[in-house]
């Protein structure tokens, strides 16, 4: 059952929510959340499948990247952090580089020198990822649709960007009881 999520949280909540080297990064970066953040990090840092929607440059990927590393370095903190992929993402070929850079490496550099400054462990996951072209895309859409989801399934984040063929993505990848923003 995909529902829409009517909650906004505030602010503080999501702050709360992540680590305090993530939470200063964000706090010297933004005065305030985007619809995205506000609505949608909490209900990732759950563990529920989430669908946003919403128009370019509202924050949807850096929503996503703050979600996912943010419970990475956690589990690097806990000394949990295996040598494997926890995170798929896929995004247009023209997209990605400006989304690696913008959303995910920038942000990590930026993380990293906050934690030598303050004697933190820096965050070691990043970017380390195969590229998957436009008409790639367009097949790993028909394959989730046949039922090859289980492969992103078995990964604890997926993260689809501009994805062309929403109407192709199978009904099971949001479970019964999970939340969507739609």
């Amino acid at each position: 059952m995909v529902t829409k999520v009517t909650r906004q949280h505030t602010k503080e909540e999501v702050l709360a929510l992540l680590d305090p080297l993530f939470r200063r990064w964000f706090e010297g970066k933004f005065k305030t959340l985007t619809e995205p953040q506000a609505y949608a990090v909490p209900l990732i840092h759950q563990r529920k499948n989430v669908l946003i929607s919403s128009p370019t440059g509202s924050g949807k990927t850096l929503t996503a990247f703050l979600s996912i590393l943010n419970e990475l370095y956690g589990l690097q903190r806990r000394g949990e952090l295996e040598d494997r992929i926890y995170a798929v993402y896929i995004s247009p070929l023209k997209a990605l580089a400006n989304d690696i850079n913008r959303n995910l490496t920038r942000p990590l550099e930026e993380m990293r020198e906050i934690a030598a400054r303050e004697g933190l462990d820096p965050p070691e996951a990043g970017p380390d990822a195969p590229l998957i072209d436009d008409d790639e895309e367009a097949d790993l859409a028909r394959a989730l649709a046949v039922g090859a989801a289980a492969e992103l399934a078995a990964e604890p984040f997926a993260a689809l960007t501009h994805l062309h063929y929403p109407h192709l993505l199978p009904v099971g990848l949001i479970e019964e009881g999970q939340d969507a923003l739609l």
